[in-house]
């Protein structure tokens, strides 16, 4: 898929986008930064709980490292942002012009209805829908590490009660959903599609619907539409519910294991464990929605592969202005 996507990209944007890949790991560092920021205030709580003016230091320390992460992560996602809405531009303009200049007989082919469709909303799903989830995926994957090697170092008792808990359940969500997401995917953008040409028809007919008295049909037609777009969203969202459930149910059967293992350290090593399960888990949690949520955007991938590599109109991009100065 990288190589796909690498593809897609002109020159420019693949520079930007290691600069945006950097940015993405900055994001993750920072979390780690301030989820150790969390740790001597949890020991001064639960061992060393007579020093309170320490406990307290450490806190205002946390607090001030939270809030300076949370700053610039937010400028880091403003930009992100930034370099993903601008590819939606530029890939959005490039199949306007490329099925323009395929010619008459291949938009009546294609459908007006279709091709706007396309241009507007599948280069929007494409940025927002599998790059996003994509670079996220890669932040979330550089910070388990980060998290596991610590906790290796401290307690390697915690991060593997913690996999333990948890990769069967995301091993059985991979294996049980992913052809049923695809499908949802396909049958959701055939819905759309299909719903697009039915409202364009409908309006470009008009006089002759009148006539033949043909709109009822047409009606029905948007209603089985509308609800097999309905029925496909239903499925997706149940499916998504999925992973919080799961790893809630994990974080349970963890601290009742760390208990029973824990010895006289159970309270620091509980502490730890719940520490750790409250930013490892969501990040292991992403990565099933983000999975889920990539699947089903997969048809945008193909109409923008189709229509910017297959159908390329080499003189479109010249008149471009760089979108990224």
């Amino acid at each position: 898929m990288l190589k796909r996507i690498l593809s897609l990209l002109e020159p420019v944007e693949k520079k930007e986008g290691i600069k945006v890949t950097g940015s993405i790991f900055i994001v993750s560092l920072l979390d780690f930064v301030g989820l150790a920021s969390l740790l001597p205030v949890l020991y001064y709580l639960l061992e060393g709980g007579e020093n309170k003016i320490a406990a307290l230091y450490f806190s205002v320390l946390a607090f001030v490292v939270i809030v300076s992460k949370g700053l610039v992560s937010t400028l880091l996602a403003r930009y992100q942002s930034k370099y993903l809405l601008g590819l939606y531009k530029r890939l959005s303009f490039r199949l306007y012009s490329n099925y323009y200049k395929n010619g008459l007989l291949f938009i009546k082919e294609k459908g007006y209805s279709s091709l706007g469709h396309s241009v507007n909303f599948m280069c929007y799903t494409f940025s927002e829908r599998i790059l996003a989830p994509l670079m996220r995926m890669a932040g979330e994957v550089l910070l388990i590490v980060l998290v596991t090697v610590a906790l290796l170092i401290y307690d390697w008792r915690t991060i593997v009660v913690l996999y333990l808990c948890f990769i069967p359940f995301m091993v059985i969500y991979i294996t049980v959903v992913r052809n049923r997401v695809k499908q949802y995917g396909e049958q959701e953008y055939e819905a759309k599609r299909q719903q697009a040409r039915i409202v364009t028809d409908t309006f470009r007919g008009y006089t002759e619907l009148e006539i033949n008295d043909a709109f009822p049909a047409l009606q029905e037609s948007f209603l089985n539409g509308v609800d097999e777009v309905t029925r496909n969203r239903i499925n997706m969202e149940t499916i998504q519910i999925f992973p919080r459930f799961l790893s809630e149910f994990a974080v349970i059967i963890g601290m009742i294991i760390m208990v029973l293992l824990g010895g006289e350290n159970a309270r620091m090593l509980v502490g730890i464990f719940a520490v750790s399960a409250f930013r490892l888990l969501p990040a292991l949690r992403y990565l099933l929605a983000g999975y889920t949520q990539i699947q089903n955007a997969l048809p945008s991938f193909e109409v923008i592969e189709e229509g910017v590599i297959t159908n390329d109109v080499t003189n479109v991009q010249s008149n471009v202005v760089s979108l990224y100065n």
